[in-house]
């Protein structure tokens, strides 16, 4: 049996647990024009096309990033 890179597994974990980490799912974007009312720069985790790890292994997600609750 093959063995999982750390980055194969860590994809698979993102699936497994539906991992969320766009602001549209964060307590702290402002919902009228979506920017960070932390003053993070999120013009690119708005991207749709942005994965939470690159290729190059580097993890992409706000430092401040907080589950929003569901009601």
């Amino acid at each position: 049996m093959p063995t999982l890179t750390r980055d194969q597994h860590f994809a698979d974990q993102v699936r497994e647990f539906d991992f969320r980490y766009r602001c549209l799912d964060c307590n702290f974007v402002n919902r009228t024009d979506l920017s960070c009312s932390m003053a993070y720069p999120n013009q690119m985790l708005l991207d749709p096309q942005v994965r939470p790890m690159e290729r190059e292994g580097v993890y992409v997600f706000c430092k401040y990033f907080e589950l929003e609750e569901l009601a």
